[in-house]
């Protein structure tokens, strides 16, 4: 138990010669370097085998964490590419058909007026600037254009408006 006591002393003793080299350190026998966690714990509560055991997982984790984190970077990088890819290949959603005068349901009349609704406040909500340069077409022509569409999106809307009401 004394004996004990006595390697606890020294190795704190050592530990605060550590800390600091100024006082008591000029006449004893230099050190080596410290280079891990390791050199500075206590050789007294490890055996031999556990830090070995720690000093090869320590050197695993500094070789092989680098790839690792390549790897993973690799793999969401394919796995992103394959959705992608996997997206495109899908069909589009079908769109809501048109109301053709028969009679419909209330989940199909409801999705053609949240479509004409929405279209309408898109419309609404958009612009165009006019090109004075265009030679094709007049300011006139292309500012009738854009109210044009403007009054079918309006005119589609009411008569979606109209059959619901029906």
């Amino acid at each position: 138990m004394q004996r004990q006591v006595d390697e606890y002393e020294n190795e704190i003793r050592a530990l605060k010669d550590f800390k600091s080299p100024g006082k008591g350190s000029r006449n004893r026998t230099p050190r080596r370097a410290i280079t891990s966690v390791a050199d500075i714990s206590s050789p007294y509560g490890r055996s031999g085998t556990e830090e070995t055991q720690t000093n090869t997982g320590a050197l695993e984790a500094t070789i092989f964490r680098p790839a690792l984190q390549r790897a993973l970077k690799d793999a969401s990088k394919w796995k992103a590419a394959s959705m992608a890819s996997v997206l495109d290949d899908l069909p589009p959603l079908p769109s809501p058909a048109r109301f053709s005068g028969g009679t419909k349901d209330a989940a199909e009349k409801l999705m053609e007026l949240t479509s004409a609704l929405a279209d309408f406040r898109l419309e609404k909500a958009s612009f165009s600037l006019v090109d004075l340069t265009r030679k094709d077409k007049s300011a006139r022509a292309q500012l009738r254009e854009s109210n044009l569409k403007k009054a079918m999106a309006y005119e589609r809307l009411q008569s979606v408006v109209q059959l619901c009401q029906q």
